[in-house]
């Protein structure tokens, strides 16, 4: 971008010296109307409702110190929002949100933890039933069920047939194809 007027260094560190002042004067303005009660005087529920409806997106673009964040933080989790639309109003991070949220006491966990199932057990043949009941309809195709198991193609071609054959019937093979190999899946008793 090239500026339209040439800038002297004395003008340019004068605009930039009033733009600090500027950026300075609103966060301790915002400190001072959220320790004033502003934001309840003009009607508003929240220190949150009173930033968003006067402020906007002004927000977003901003770097807010942590305190007034804080503040804001926990005025809309208050209200119910998501840490997602948390994060997406003040700009910043979900990481960040979820920080702040456990400076207030108040963690949620992203995800929760779901623990792993074991490995199935067993002979090989009833591993390798156990690996397809468990993908239910979505099923294995061979070299699918040799990654999971750990076992060469051969293997698993030989495991499939096994639990395929008329003896046991455990799995049918089904006429979808994914990666150009036909899907396996478990028969449901």
């Amino acid at each position: 971008m090239t500026p339209a007027l040439a800038l002297d260094a004395a003008r340019a560190r004068a605009l930039t010296d009033d733009i600090r002042a500027d950026l300075t004067s609103a966060v301790s303005g915002m400190r001072s109307a959220i320790a004033l009660g502003v934001p309840a005087a003009l009607g508003y529920p929240t220190a949150w409702a009173w930033a968003e409806t006067e402020l906007g997106d002004l927000l977003r673009e901003l770097r807010l110190p942590r305190d007034v964040r804080l503040h804001l933080v926990d005025a809309m989790d208050a209200a119910g929002l998501r840490q997602r639309a948390i994060a997406d109003r003040l700009g910043v991070s979900l990481g960040t949100v979820n920080g702040d949220l456990a400076k207030l006491g108040r963690v949620v966990p992203l995800r929760p933890a779901v623990e792993p199932l074991p490995a199935p057990t067993g002979r090989l043949w009833e591993q390798a039933a156990e690996h397809l009941r468990r993908r239910g309809e979505q099923g294995l195709t061979l070299v699918e069920l040799a990654d999971v198991m750990g076992v060469s193609e051969g293997s698993a071609s030989g495991l499939l047939s096994y639990l395929l054959s008329p003896r046991k019937r455990l799995v049918v093979r089904l006429e979808v194809r994914r990666a150009d190999q036909r899907v396996h899946v478990a028969v449901q008793p």
